[in-house]
């Protein structure tokens, strides 16, 4: 029996699935039992090669949950997009769509992990040398920047549209603007000071002369 004949039984891809999540789900569950020193080998030496040990039963079983459940996660993520709210009974708003929250949620989840690292709170092995904290520190900025602009994409790409709508003024103008606001200013800068001058020269005035 060839691969593709293989491929086409529906017992066996169910099989395949199946097999595909229990092992995934069971990497990860051992992945937080590592982390969590619950489940201990004797092999694993050091915090490094623990925590190594651990982010790969995460990898691996994530690769597997997702290879196990991509159809079902590709509907998800449709849905997710498809489904829209408005913040405003206004049909021209922007709309949100539940993937943006869910960016939303992962870049408050990173920024909460960023403080954690920042209050040493949460301490990483120095998987990659003293500039560990640097590095990951780097990744985490990134990614929390790049989940906000995800989450609030459908509010940014209405408001670049409009700026690319914008002309600017010419140098001529502005130069000619900006002559005038300054002169504004200290036309009104001295006036003030003129009058604070005078009044506080009349009050001195008063009081040496009117009031004694």
């Amino acid at each position: 029996m060839s691969a593709n004949n293989l491929l086409e039984n529906k017992g066996l891809r169910m099989f395949l699935k199946y097999f595909a999540a229990i092992v995934g789900l069971a990497g990860i569950v051992i992945a937080f039992l590592i982390s969590f020193d619950v489940l201990t080998f004797d092999f694993l030496e050091g915090t490094t090669q623990t925590f190594l040990a651990s982010l790969a039963a995460a990898i691996v079983g994530v690769i597997l949950v997702f290879f196990a459940f991509s159809k079902e996660l590709d509907q998800i993520f449709l849905k997710a997009e498809e489904t829209k709210f408005s913040l405003s009974k206004n049909e021209d708003a922007a709309q949100i769509s539940v993937d943006n929250i869910i960016w939303f949620v992962f870049a408050i989840a990173l920024l909460t992990v960023k403080v954690l690292l920042d209050m040493n709170i949460l301490i990483l092995p120095e998987i990659l040398g003293t500039h560990t904290d640097l590095i990951i520190n780097i990744i985490l900025v990134i990614l929390i920047i790049f989940c906000f602009i995800q989450a609030f994409w459908q509010i940014i790409k209405p408001a670049l549209k409009e700026m690319r709508k914008v002309t600017w003024t010419t140098a001529k103008i502005m130069k000619e603007h900006s002559i005038k606001v300054f002169t504004f200013v200290i036309f009104m800068s001295l006036l003030f000071l003129a009058l604070d001058q005078g009044l506080t020269g009349l009050k001195d005035w008063f009081y040496n002369n009117i009031a004694l």
